[in-house]
């Protein structure tokens, strides 16, 4: 089993089910499971005024997202994955009843989607968004 080093700081109250250990275990998973042993992470939770400012600022696109996630260069050759993960906790509530899952299951979709995305992952085109939701999808089962 390969050693995986993850330093997670997370920045606010993460919102019940979803605990740091459990966090951190989904991440570990997506880590694992996308080939990548090291990583310094932030979890940030926010409100649906600040997703949204967030979303405009940085995707230009109107009102409160589910997750964003921002990756931040590393020196050349680094196989340190850095990023932020940011979860607006209101809007993956009310997509989880819509969708008739369990908040839990949303918040690691969500984590899991984060990651992918810190690793370069995308959905823009139909390729390769068959690619990062079967990746997400074999991830979620696995936990």
């Amino acid at each position: 089993m390969m050693k995986l080093t993850l330093d997670l700081v997370i920045n606010g109250r993460l919102p019940p089910p979803l605990s740091a250990s459990r966090a951190r275990l989904i991440l570990r998973r997506a880590m694992t499971a996308s080939g990548k042993t090291a990583a310094v992470l932030g979890l940030a939770m926010l409100t649906e005024k600040q997703m949204a400012e967030n979303n405009l600022t940085y995707r230009r696109k109107k009102g409160p997202t589910d997750v964003l996630s921002f990756t931040y260069p590393t020196p050349r050759g680094s196989k340190v994955v850095v990023g932020d993960i940011l979860i607006c906790p209101k809007y993956a509530a009310k997509l989880a009843k819509e969708e008739g899952i369990p908040v839990s299951k949303e918040y690691a979709d969500l984590l899991i989607h984060g990651w992918l995305h810190l690793t370069g992952m995308d959905h823009e085109k139909p390729a390769q968004a068959k690619r990062m939701f079967a990746l997400q999808k074999r991830i979620a089962q696995a936990l």
